[in-house]
C-alpha cells in the first residue's frame, strides 16, 4: 500500500512540474547567424541569415565611439529575407566617419533575438544624385530638380523619351541650372525624364535619378512654321504707320525668327529679312499710309535651318 501511494504522489509532483513549464515557456525566437555590410556607391547592401520564424528584421547603427547600445541607436526595419539594399541618403550619416551597426530578428511571436554585430563600416564620399524630380509648366514643359545635400555639381545630364523608354536610348542634353524647358516634344505625348549630377572635385557622376513623367500639353520646341500672324497698329505719326507684328507658332516661341515686309504682291524673297525674338517684345515697324504691303514670317531652327514662310498677311491701312 505504501509503494502505491508513493507512486501517485510521485505522478502529482510530475504534472504539477509540466503544468508550471506550459505557463513560462523558454523563449524560441532564434538569432542572426550572418551578418555583413559593404557600400556600392551611394548604397549600403546589408546581407544576413537568421531563422525561419521571423516577422521582419530590425536594423540599428550609430556613430561608432558613441556610448550607445543597440537599443538606443537610430533604428529601421526590413521583412526583406538575407539581403537589403539601403540608399545612404536615407540614413543621415557623415561622409569619411565610422558608423556600428546591429541587426536583430523580431519573430511572429513577438519576441526578439538578440542583437547580432556590429559591423563597423566607414562612410567614403560619392556623387549623390538629385532629388525631388518634377515637371511643371501651364504651357510649355519645364523639367526641375533639387540638388543633393551632401555634394556641390557642377552641372547636369538630362535624358528623355517617349514613356518606358530605356535609358542610354532618349535624347540628352547638358545644363548648368537645376531645370531646363529645352526638350523636343510633341503635343498629347506622353514623356520620361531622368537626370543626373556631375558632382565637383573627383567624385565623377551621380547615378540617374527619375523618371518622372509628363503629358506634353503644346508642340514644345518644334522648329515649325508660325501658323498665324497680324499687324496691329500702334500709332500715327505723319504719313507714317507704326505696327507691331505678331505672330503665333507651334510650341517654339523660345526660337529665333525672321520677317520681312514687302509692296503687296511681291514674294518674301523681294525684301530684307530681319532676326527677331518674340522674347525681347514683338516688333514695331514703321510703314507708309495708306501704302499696300504684305508680311512674311519664317522659323530660324537652332541647328540653323530656316522653314518655309509663312504669309502672306495684307497690312492695308
Amino acid at each position: 500500500m505504501k509503494k502505491i501511494y508513493f507512486i501517485l504522489f510521485a505522478a502529482l509532483i510530475f504534472a504539477g512540474c509540466s503544468g508550471d513549464s506550459d505557463e513560462n515557456p523558454t523563449p524560441s525566437c532564434g538569432g542572426i547567424s550572418t551578418f555583413n555590410l559593404v557600400q556600392q556607391t551611394e548604397t549600403l547592401r546589408f546581407t544576413y541569415t537568421g531563422n525561419t520564424d521571423v516577422s521582419y528584421y530590425e536594423i540599428s547603427y550609430f556613430e561608432t565611439g558613441n556610448a550607445y547600445a543597440p537599443d538606443n541607436g537610430n533604428k529601421f526595419n526590413t521583412t526583406n529575407p538575407n539581403e537589403l539594399s539601403k540608399k545612404i541618403n536615407e540614413l543621415s550619416v557623415n561622409f569619411n566617419a565610422n558608423y556600428s551597426f546591429f541587426i536583430r530578428t523580431v519573430c511572429s511571436s513577438g519576441e526578439t533575438s538578440d542583437w547580432k554585430g556590429p559591423v563597423i563600416l566607414s562612410i567614403e564620399p560619392y556623387c549623390d544624385g538629385p532629388r525631388d524630380l518634377r515637371v511643371d509648366g501651364f504651357l510649355d514643359s519645364t523639367f526641375m530638380w533639387e540638388s543633393s545635400f551632401n555634394n556641390e555639381s557642377s552641372y547636369y545630364e538630362v535624358e528623355y523619351g517617349l514613356e518606358g523608354f530605356q535609358l542610354g536610348q532618349g535624347t540628352t542634353l547638358t545644363t548648368n541650372y537645376s531645370n531646363t524647358s529645352a526638350m523636343v516634344l510633341q503635343k498629347d505625348k506622353v514623356y520620361d525624364f531622368y537626370v543626373r549630377a556631375k558632382c565637383a572635385g573627383t567624385l565623377g557622376w551621380s547615378s540617374w535619378s527619375g523618371p518622372v513623367s509628363r503629358v506634353s500639353p503644346i508642340n514644345q520646341n518644334i522648329c515649325s512654321a508660325p501658323i498665324s500672324a497680324a499687324g496691329n497698329i500702334e500709332s500715327y505719326s505723319g504719313s507714317y504707320t507704326y505696327v507691331r507684328m505678331v505672330w503665333q507658332t507651334n510650341g517654339n516661341m523660345n526660337s529665333d525668327f525672321e520677317f520681312v515686309i514687302v509692296s503687296k504682291g511681291y514674294g518674301p524673297e523681294t525684301g530684307t529679312a530681319r532676326l527677331f525674338n518674340p522674347y525681347l517684345g514683338w516688333p514695331v515697324t514703321s510703314i507708309p499710309t495708306y501704302g499696300q504691303y504684305d508680311f512674311y514670317v519664317r522659323t530660324v531652327c537652332a541647328n540653323g535651318s530656316k522653314t518655309a514662310w509663312f504669309g502672306p498677311t495684307p497690312l492695308d491701312y
